[in-house]
């Protein structure tokens, strides 16, 4: 643990302390003058466990719906009084639920555009969600099938091996219901809702566009920016590791579009639907373990033998409410031993409202590293401003992943750069995040050419009409993800923490002409993943030192990270001794050169070893020169009204 001499104490703003008390026996609550006493809504209740939660819940009259055990909580819905009489129990934490939505999504599309490979950048869109509160989860083992059994020549109720179709013919005339079809036939304007639905049947069979649609491929560079071929050709392919996804769900024709299926489909949404009709939870699964090869001849995925379980927690238009993400990771922790979950995939992200200990979907998070599950989560895309990575990103156990571009030359990596969306760090309790890049620049990838977001940004969807080219720290975080499941199948004895140490020590900076870093680590961390190198890697002992999360977990002891800030409003790291180190990127005047191209250097030496990964006691909060978000009351006090992206829509770079 690191000791910091009184002569560099952090300085303290104790009424940021003051506010960062939750426990409702403190700050009580009580049914405003104006408003009906039996109004409702729905809240999660945190107690000593989600059993006494709900006893709690039902003992004021209340409805008491998911129990979310992972963080002994109960989602509830409950009227002004209840809320009241809730509120003045001692030990009880009340968080008033909200949604969490996918981010730049248009309630309109105009007709598919003409594209080419050099597209121009696309227009951000922005979109309220809408709340929703069920609860209960539907699963499934999913299977494919190729017809029915009756008729097994018959590819769907429209086409048939004996009709006259031209088998020989794959162009555009073969396809029954291509996306300019769906366009005309909504007109001018699509409108795009909650409620939204593909126009293709998930009814197990495919017809003839979505078979013509599996015979096309294009070229996929992310997978060699990354070296991930390398790592196939040793025979190491993500074999007997299952990823679980948290997203909007699965492409049902998957079996055919990624040559695979999912291991297990778990929709706690309650819609019990077994599809993507969103397309971003496709487009992450692919990226990580698509078994199809590309038109270059490499994997579509990163990790292609790895398995996929499907946790669908947002709807169509990508909104979901913090109690659906929470009982998804509940359920994908509750069934880790039952389908071999190692790693967990969160590409979303929202503005931190709290310290990341005080966050129920960041402890829910915590929980899941502690049993053992390696999470790999997106840093977010608002950068490049420093203080930008979201929840639950912020955590800093996990893996969280920024975002690098190879400028639309993937043979060529000395234009390579940052991207300007990637978030950066530090975060509010010092930590530097993110802790790593990876490919999120135009990333191409599978998904429903009648999906919610391909119908929202066509211009992105390639004419192959099942391979569409998305930017974010989502797409940045699924190939982590991928690299992961085969650094576990290589070796499986790996810890989380040891996972996190080898991704680190082997990722590649970057640097500039004269061999100095060209980012500070508050923007790439320690750099750009390599799969050969993190699978060869045998570093110990270098992520996480200092922090215990069954300490945090409990409440007995949180942490803090080694950046500050100076009066110059300078980001800086400190040494053991509370000192500025100088150097090596330590040092950030918020500065940013977007326009240039680096290098990543594999030998790299870091003069301070991995320093910035050694927490210590958090005490007090210290002044940053800006005010944090939840500065002026208590933590969640006004609700969880901030928006959670699966992904921020950003232009292409």
């Amino acid at each position: 643990m690191v000791a910091f001499s009184k002569t560099h104490t952090w300085r303290f703003l104790a009424s940021l302390v003051a506010g960062l008390a939750i426990v409702l026996s403190s700050v009580p609550v009580a049914a405003a003058d104006g408003i009906d006493s039996q109004q409702t809504g729905t809240y999660l209740v945190q107690a000593t466990d989600a059993s006494t939660a709900k006893q709690h819940v039902v003992r004021v009259g209340g409805v008491a719906q998911k129990e979310l055990p992972i963080i002994n909580a109960v989602g509830a819905v409950l009227t002004t009084e209840q809320l009241a009489e809730l509120g003045s129990l001692t030990g009880i934490r009340i968080y008033a639920n909200a949604d969490v939505a996918v981010d730049g999504k248009g309630k309109k599309s105009n007709k598919k555009k003409k594209k080419n490979e050099d597209e121009e950048r696309r227009e951000q869109d922005d979109d309220d969600s809408e709340d929703r509160d069920d609860d209960g989860y539907s699963s499934y083992t999913s299977t494919a099938s190729w017809g029915s059994s009756q008729d097994m020549n018959s590819w769907g109720s429209q086409s048939y091996w004996g009709s006259s179709q031209n088998m020989n013919s794959w162009g555009s005339q073969s396809y029954g219901m291509s996306a300019e079809d769906v366009f005309e036939q909504a007109g001018d304007v699509v409108e795009l809702t909650a409620d939204f639905t593909r126009t293709t049947q998930a009814n197990g069979f495919l017809d003839w566009s979505e078979l013509a649609r599996s015979m096309e491929a294009v070229d996929f560079e992310h997978p060699l920016t990354v070296s991930a071929p390398d790592v196939h050709a040793l025979g190491i392919k993500g074999k007997g590791v299952t990823v679980a996804v948290i997203d909007t769900g699965l492409w049902w024709e998957a079996s055919t579009m990624l040559s695979k299926s999912a291991k297990a489909f778990i929709d706690v949404t309650g819609q019990d639907l077994h599809d993507d009709p969103n397309g971003h939870g496709t487009h992450v699964s692919s990226i990580i373990s698509s078994d199809r090869y590309a038109k270059n001849g490499v994997y579509e995925g990163i990790a292609p033998n790895a398995e996929i379980v499907v946790l669908r927690a947002f709807r169509a238009d990508g909104s979901a409410s913090y109690l659906d993400v929470i009982h998804a990771i509940d359920v994908a922790v509750a069934n880790k031993d039952k389908y071999d979950i190692r790693v967990l995939n969160l590409s979303f992200s929202a503005t931190p409202q709290s310290h990341y200990w005080d966050d129920p979907l960041n402890q829910a998070v915590m929980a899941a590293w502690q049993a053992g599950i390696v999470v790999v989560a997106s840093a977010g895309n608002d950068g490049p401003d420093p203080m930008t990575v979201g929840v639950p990103g912020n955590v800093p156990y996990i893996i969280t992943v920024g975002a690098m571009t190879d400028n639309y030359t993937p043979h060529e990596p000395t234009d390579d750069r940052l991207a300007s969306f990637s978030s950066a760090g530090p975060t509010y309790e010092g930590f530097v995040k993110p802790d790593v890049i990876a490919p999120g620049g135009h990333i191409v990838s599978s998904m429903p050419f009648d999906s919610y977001i391909s119908l929202s940004h066509p211009e992105s969807m390639l004419d192959t009409e099942r391979n569409f080219v998305m930017s974010g720290t989502s797409q940045a975080a699924a190939v982590v993800s991928g690299i992961v499941a085969l650094m576990l199948q290589n070796d499986p004895d790996l810890t989380p923490d040891e996972v996190k140490c080898r991704l680190i020590a082997s990722a590649r900076p970057a640097i500039n002409e004269q061999g100095a870093l060209a980012y500070t680590i508050f923007q790439q961390g320690a750099g750009l993943v390599n799969a050969l190198d993190a699978v060869n890697s045998s570093a110990t002992q270098c992520a996480n030192r200092g922090l215990d999360v069954a300490r945090d977990l409990t409440g007995e002891q949180h942490f803090g990270g080694r950046a500050n800030r100076d009066e110059n409003g300078e980001y800086y790291l400190m040494d053991g001794n509370g000192e500025r180190l100088e150097g090596d990127g330590y040092i950030w005047s918020r500065g940013y050169i977007w326009s240039q191209g680096y290098i990543w250097s594999q030998a790299y030496i870091w003069s301070q070893g991995y320093i910035w990964s050694q927490a210590y006691t958090w005490s007090q909060a210290y002044i940053w020169g800006r005010s944090v978000p939840w500065a002026e009351g208590a933590v969640f006090s006004s609700g969880l009204t901030e928006t959670m992206c699966v992904n921020k829509w950003v232009e292409h770079e």
